[in-house]
């Protein structure tokens, strides 16, 4: 299964995130998936795909040729795809991912939550598992927002119930287990 992990290109001021992160590539490569996302060799970004490459997982880098040129990629990826466009680097790594984890990050991470979000609502990617990782209680006003759209009205039931906030790795695990499964019986949503 293609796990896309969108996050923050720093390290962020608590040494948490980090620790996170790497129980994160961990539970990746161990589990035999394959991680997906913004190929820059800064951060957390860095940080993830090095674990799952030192624990012998395949990680796959979108990014764009801009980034690529200014900061670079992780070395030696399993694939690194260049791109010419930002919307088209967001793009690619929804179309890879089977399930998203959208761990604490800045306003990048931000737009790739709103995109994948927008698309599952609309269908355009099916219905997929999203688990936005609330280490502590990062996206509790995020939380709020969306429970704030369906109380107006502007909500999608089914897109609802496809939406996680989690807290740990073990958590991650239980929505896998779920994806997993959908993908062995085909399902359709």
């Amino acid at each position: 299964m293609n796990v896309t992990v969108f996050l923050g290109s720093t390290l962020g001021n608590d040494k948490i995130y980090a620790e996170e992160v790497v129980k994160i590539g961990k539970w990746i490569a161990k589990n035999g998936h394959t991680l997906v996302f913004g190929g820059s060799r800064e951060g957390l970004m860095e940080k993830l795909a090095v674990t799952v490459m030192q624990q012998g997982g395949p990680a796959i880098g979108v990014q764009t040729k801009y980034l690529n040129d200014k900061y670079g990629a992780v070395e030696n990826l399993t694939t690194l795809e260049l791109v010419d466009k930002m919307a088209e680097r967001i793009t690619r790594m929804i179309e890879l991912g089977d399930m998203f984890i959208i761990f604490p990050g800045g306003v990048g991470t931000l737009e790739e939550a709103a995109q994948v979000l927008s698309r599952n609502k609309l269908g355009i990617i099916g219905l997929k598992h999203i688990a936005f990782y609330n280490l502590n209680g990062f996206y509790d006003g995020f939380k709020r927002y969306l429970k704030g759209m369906d109380k107006m009205g502007f909500g999608d039931e089914k897109s609802n119930k496809v939406t996680h906030f989690i807290n740990s790795v073990a958590e991650i695990d239980n929505i896998a287990q779920i994806v997993v499964s959908d993908i062995n019986n085909k399902k359709q949503f």
